[in-house]
């Protein structure tokens, strides 16, 4: 399995409102990919213009697939206009 926790933080309520709406669409066309397990979009209660998103998927091979969709690469190129920094992205590795 690979689970994936993104971190995004916008410059401003324009921005956070834009940011919001592309992940909970990219959430609804991730949904559909083959290989999913999870995908969760959040909004931190702290501050209103940090957004996380946590993804897990059945293998390495379907991540990497769903890195590679349209869609995603459409939203990695529109998100830039509206984080204050590049997101950031951590692997996690499940604990038994």
């Amino acid at each position: 399995m690979q689970t994936a926790f993104i971190t995004f933080k916008t410059k401003n309520q324009q921005a956070a409102d834009e940011l919001q709406t592309a992940l909970l669409q990219l959430k609804t066309l991730s949904t559909n990919e083959e290989g999913v397990i999870e995908y969760e979009v959040f909004q931190s209660e702290e501050d209103k213009w940090e957004y996380y998103v946590r993804e897990s998927w059945f293998s390495q091979t379907a991540f990497e697939q769903h890195l590679g969709q349209p869609h995603l690469q459409q939203f990695f190129n529109n998100s830039q206009e509206w984080l204050i920094e590049s997101f950031t992205s951590v692997s996690l590795k499940a604990l038994s």
